[in-house]
């Protein structure tokens, strides 16, 4: 019995010493510091839409967008599918962007139309009545060959804005 005890103790200090030489070689205070500096550095979130419900930001900024159109809510957000986007459409709110020299957005959809040159998703500049937008992003999740494609684009080709 003796002798297990004389194991255990043993076998506790060496633990204890691990652990000691452990915090002196990988100081945790650092690594919080750092990952607090980086949080710091990350920019502004300027809005953010779970498109569930509704198309209320809830990143607490305000900036609700705007349904437009024939827009329904089944499992989230739902356009209905036709190639009409000049009346069905998501309208964030004016100026939001203005200053802004970078952009990242995020999102997740669900192709239940199949193949086609059609826009899953898009994202432009303001447009004036009976024109297309000079800027604007387009997202195809299935061309007629299957693949997804993304679009960007400074310039007009109302007719093949794929080619544009």
């Amino acid at each position: 019995m003796e002798k297990y005890r004389k194991i255990k103790n043993i076998v506790s200090i060496l633990l204890c010493l691990c652990m000691v030489c452990s915090a002196i070689l990988f100081p945790m205070g650092e690594n919080l510091m750092a990952a607090e500096a980086a949080q710091k550095n990350l920019p502004e979130l300027l809005a953010s839409y779970p498109l569930l419900t509704d198309l209320k930001d809830v990143s607490g900024n305000g900036r609700d967008g705007k349904a437009v159109g024939n827009l329904r809510y089944y499992n989230g957000l739902t356009f209905p599918g036709n190639n009409d986007s000049s009346t069905n459409y998501a309208e964030l709110p004016q100026g939001m962007l203005d200053g802004q020299d970078t952009l990242t957005i995020s999102v997740w959809l669900k192709n239940r139309t199949g193949k086609g040159n059609y826009a899953a998703m898009s994202f432009c500049s303001p447009v004036e009545a009976l024109t297309d937008s000079p800027n604007y992003w387009l997202f195809v999740p299935s061309n007629p060959k299957g693949l997804y494609k993304n679009v960007f684009t400074n310039g007009v080709n109302a007719k093949e804005p794929f080619r544009t």
